[in-house]
């Protein structure tokens, strides 16, 4: 099936633009980081909260056993702040896969808590790129996807995930395809 602007790639991601042999946008909808760095953000305070008032309310002599549970609920607001402020700014500076010719801008996938909390779109010529990836697992009754976009230096950056059921035509190969002939074509 050849890609065209507005077509949908999944429940998040979609095709912006697409020019062959120019540009290849896709852009994923920013509502459900916004919504993660929300939850996230609750999550933290919500800890925080609940350890000062268990530490707070602590009578004497249970010290051994509440302030344990409290430095724990210490320890989840502090491991939801990463969370919160990665979510966040991936709504506001939105999540999108651009190649042309030329060049390859992306977010890098993932790669822990602490990592991502300086992560931004990563933009490098097309000549660094190694291999566009479309991984898929099997989690019955569904087939996962995802697009991947390897560069020499070991750096992926990420691109639409879809699930859909087994046997389904992979919806995920349009783009990929648009992706290596884009960023194959790139001049010497």
């Amino acid at each position: 099936m050849p890609l065209a602007p507005g077509q949908s790639l999944g429940p998040e991601w979609r095709v912006e633009a697409f020019t062959p042999g120019q540009r290849l946008l896709l852009r994923k909808d920013s509502t459900g980081d916004a919504t993660r760095a929300r939850s996230a953000a609750v999550l933290a305070l919500g800890a925080l909260a609940a350890a000062a008032a268990l530490a707070g309310a602590t009578p004497p002599g249970m010290a051994l056993v509440t302030w344990p549970v409290a430095f724990l609920l210490l320890v989840v607001a502090l491991l939801a702040v990463p969370a919160a402020l990665r979510s966040a700014r991936r709504a506001r500076l939105g999540v999108t896969l651009d190649a042309s010719p030329d060049a390859v801008t992306g977010w890098p996938v993932p790669t822990g808590a602490l990592h991502d909390l300086k992560a931004r779109p990563h933009r490098c010529p097309a000549a660094l790129v190694r291999e566009v990836k479309v991984h898929t697992s099997a989690h019955p009754p569904l087939t996962l996807s995802m697009l991947e976009v390897h560069l020499i230096d070991g750096t992926r950056l990420a691109g639409p995930e879809v699930a859909t059921p087994e046997g389904a035509a992979p919806p995920l190969d349009a783009a990929a395809d648009a992706l290596r002939a884009l960023l194959t074509s790139a001049p010497s």
